[in-house]
């Protein structure tokens, strides 16, 4: 009984000891720790479990006491959002580099709608120059998914709801407003999920659930997203920076799915492959108790025009990728390539691209409560997830095969490396998903 005791006592002295030598050491990084102990997920103050064991902020003191115990651990990568602004190239046939997203002034106070609007945007309809509206309510991208260059608004994803990890969304931006339903925040060091909380610092997030779903406000003068009636969840997985913890986004991959979201849209990339962030999609494709498989829906990346430049997770043969094009329905030079030339066609393998989108200075909602000009795959992901939520069928795989049934060739003939099926639209009012 006494060397049980005292066993105990040098555990918890070593506990003590490694939490107030964390605390002074300052400089901390994430760690998975590949012990299922439940005391050194206390002693380390876990973030989150996994099947082989726990992620946690170390500092180097607490990195050589788990070498003197041989616990063994191993450094948590980072991804990024996509894209990263400055040194996105475009082709020659795309002009100059993009530089930063063209900003308009914030939306403060807008005017009083008028009885019988006209579409702000078009050629014999000067833009507004206050910056209270954004410069076209239904921007190109929505006009080509629609097929329909006179479309107004646009409607649909009532009951869908997609999560969109990302870097938090501006829940209070007067075109999002009514479609945030859910958030939170996983980027907090000392909280794993901060409900409540998914401000958007940097701007990215707010501009993916914007084309996904912004309504027009209540004022009907805003922007209009794909699926407008969609219920946003938004989740706070990367810092201002647009840094990402892939233990944070696999994380909240896991909690989307338990808590059965629809479809999960992911503007976020890796050139290598994050085993984590694998076996999370694997988990949310799986068919549970009292769970439906999730649609994920993941950018290809801007590492293009090179095959096999598809970045990760977007190459997993569960996710859904999107390449991007522009106006001219060009594939951007920049947008990452699959390896669909030397697979099966028409199916989705892994390192396929399975579709394009419309992904050039695109039009959306910004953190500022105005908008923004943004160009990337990042872009082009949020009109496929948008699509997916009008058109959503009761199950991931019946929604995928409708994406896929109506996608339109674009590029080359064929299951291309650049846009895989092609551009799935909108479909006439007769269309039914099965």
């Amino acid at each position: 009984m006494r060397k049980y005791k005292t066993i105990v006592t040098i555990f918890v002295l070593v506990g003590l000891l490694v939490v107030v030598l964390g605390v002074q050491a300052g400089s901390e990084n994430r760690y998975l720790v590949k012990s299922d102990k439940a005391f050194w997920k206390n002693t380390f103050n876990s973030r989150h479990v996994f099947d082989d064991g726990f992620t946690a902020n170390l500092s180097d003191w607490q990195l050589k006491l788990a070498k003197v115990f041989n616990v063994d651990v191993e450094p948590i990568p980072m991804l990024q959002i996509l894209p990263t602004d400055a040194g996105i190239l475009q082709g020659p046939e795309l002009g100059a580099p993009l530089g930063m997203p063209e900003v308009s002034a914030p939306k403060k106070d807008r005017p009083v709608k008028p009885d019988k609007p006209d579409k702000p945007g078009k050629p014999d309809d000067p833009v507004d120059t206050d910056g209270t509206v954004p410069e076209d309510q239904t921007p190109w991208g929505i006009e080509v998914i629609y097929n329909d260059a006179d479309i107004e608004e646009t409607s649909g994803g009532k009951d869908v709801t997609v999560a969109v990890l990302d870097t938090g969304v501006n829940k209070d931006h007067a075109d999002l407003a009514r479609r945030v339903t859910k958030c939170g925040d996983f980027t907090d060091p000392d909280i794993v999920f901060y409900e409540g909380e998914c401000s958007d610092l940097n701007g990215h997030g707010t501009h993916v659930a914007g084309i996904i779903g912004a309504d027009g406000g209540e004022d009907g003068l805003g922007i209009y997203g794909v699926a407008p009636e969609v219920s946003i969840w938004a989740y706070k997985v990367c810092d201002v920076s647009g840094s990402c913890w892939a233990d944070d986004i696999a994380g909240a991959i896991r909690q989307a799915a338990d808590l059965s979201v629809n479809i999960i849209n992911l503007s976020i990339g890796s050139d290598v492959e994050i085993p984590m962030i694998t076996d999370a999609i694997n988990y949310a494709r799986e068919v549970r108790e009292g769970k439906e498989a999730v649609l994920v829906i993941v950018a290809a990346g801007n590492d293009g025009p090179s095959k096999a430049s598809i970045d990760h997770p977007a190459a997993h043969e569960y996710a859904v990728s999107v390449g991007a094009f522009d106006e001219n329905y060009n594939i951007a030079r920049w947008s990452s390539r699959g390896i669909n030339s030397g697979t099966i066609e028409y199916e989705k393998n892994a390192g396929d691209i399975e579709f394009a989108a419309p992904g050039v200075e695109i039009e959306s909602t910004w953190k500022d409560d105005g908008y923004a000009k943004k160009s990337g795959t990042s872009m082009a992901t949020p009109f496929i997830a948008g699509l997916a939520a009008k058109l959503w069928g009761g199950t991931a795989d019946t929604t995928r095969t409708a994406l896929q049934l109506l996608a339109n060739d674009i590029g080359k003939i064929g299951d291309d490396d650049a846009s895989g099926f092609g551009f799935p639209v909108v479909p006439d009012a007769t269309y039914k998903v099965n």
